[in-house]
């Protein structure tokens, strides 16, 4: 570079020493503008978040009627008290406090609040989370009796803190002393992730987790399923769309799922006298929110769902 700061071809140096051949300063001029090409045309050049959303939901739907918790939209006004599904039904989610006001404040300004193109939050594991009141569609057709035990699924891309202590993702689930109605919890953290299924009636339940979920620091994708079939080996978990090894129990006489009036909330459970077992970490928002679907997904459903979510985070090409 010259005095005033202008290039100049000795200033293109090759491995050889300086580029002083016209033909060579050309060629490295070609090469750059198809990395600039590269950028702009490129997979990542073309996604948007509503083609996200619009793949991910037509993956979700092929398994049953599906909602997406649109946490931290960048459509959104952080600064509301509210948010709400999207998919097959439109169910309200009021926060504990304002996404703008959390420990770590949702700032679309601030690039840390995405991971590639996808929108992501911050829970800090104390007061953070989100509840909607009770509606038939997070029971999917429970009724209490096995003729109508309900087959579902539930995911999340999650980004621990920490992955000593047992972490609720969502959670249809009261403890409450003497008014308890608990109907199923979806968990990370402990070290495993986990659902459990309740029969509140018979004070049963069945359950699978697996271990070796929770490495702090690094997106996993997260899905559970059951079948439907009453039984604990009728769930399934799945960790970045891999089949993952899991141990499967129990505790009572488990007869099916009851349709309780318990709330459904996100990042926390109601525990006997105080909300507990915040998540720490972060989550997927958007279109990679968590999700529930009235079906079981498939193997292939799974993994479409992993492809398309970490391309959009720059996980994968």
């Amino acid at each position: 570079m010259n005095g005033d700061g202008l290039v100049t071809v000795l200033d293109c140096q090759g491995p050889e020493g300086p580029a002083t051949d016209l033909s060579l300063l050309l060629a490295r001029i070609d090469e750059l503008e198809a990395r600039v090409l590269a950028l702009e045309t490129g997979p990542m050049a073309t996604l948007t978040l509503d083609s996200v959303y619009n793949n991910v939901l037509s993956i979700l739907v092929e398994a049953g009627p599906a909602v997406i918790l649109p946490i931290a939209d960048p459509n959104t006004d952080p600064t509301q008290p509210t948010f709400t599904t999207i998919g097959s039904e439109q169910l309200v989610f009021t926060w504990s406090k304002l996404p703008s006001t959390f420990s770590t404040p949702l700032d679309f300004t601030d690039p840390s609040a995405f991971q590639g193109i996808v929108p992501v939050l911050s829970f800090n594991g104390t007061d953070e989370g989100a509840m909607s009141t009770d509606h038939p569609f997070w029971s999917a057709g429970a009724n209490g009796s096995p003729g109508s035990e309900p087959s579902f699924s539930m995911g999340a891309w999650i980004n621990l803190s920490s992955g000593t202590e047992l972490q609720y993702i969502l959670s249809k689930f009261d403890n409450t002393s003497g008014a308890k109605q608990r109907e199923w919890d979806f968990t990370a953290g402990g070290n495993r992730g986990e659902l459990l299924l309740r029969d509140e009636s018979n004070n049963a339940w069945i359950g699978r987790n697996i271990s070796g979920t929770a490495t702090p620091g690094l997106w996993v994708f997260l899905v559970a399923t059951y079948d439907g079939s009453g039984s604990n080996s009728g769930i399934s978990f799945y960790l970045n769309s891999a089949p993952a090894g899991n141990v499967v129990g129990s505790f009572g006489s488990y007869v099916a799922m009851e349709d309780t009036t318990s709330a459904v909330r996100l990042a926390f459970r109601q525990g006997s006298s105080k909300q507990e077992f915040y998540f720490g970490g972060k989550m997927g928002g958007g279109p990679l929110g968590p999700f529930f679907v009235q079906g079981t997904l498939s193997p292939q459903q799974v993994l479409d769902l992993y492809n398309a979510g970490a391309s959009a985070m720059g996980l994968i090409p």
